[in-house]
């Protein structure tokens, strides 16, 4: 899925994806575990972040549940 998306896609932990959004703006997808870090970024860097949607499932590589939350994030300046 996330090859199919766009070819200019980013592949980060939470605060680089932070960085990432902040700088370009548009969609970040954020695992649970990295949304603390994703948003402590984002609020040093002054953007803002709306959550769009939250996705629950099963990461079957790792065999446990998993939480993503799409973000539209607005580029700094924006």
């Amino acid at each position: 899925m996330l090859f199919a998306l766009s070819p200019d896609l980013g592949l980060s932990d939470g605060a680089g994806a932070a960085e990432l959004a902040a700088r370009d703006g548009g969609l970040a997808l954020i695992e649970a575990r990295e949304r603390g870090s994703f948003l402590a970024r984002l609020a040093e860097k002054e953007a803002d972040a709306v959550p769009l949607e939250t996705v629950t499932g099963f990461n079957y590589s790792r065999g446990q549940k998993a939480e993503v939350t799409i973000y539209r994030v607005a580029a700094m300046g924006h």
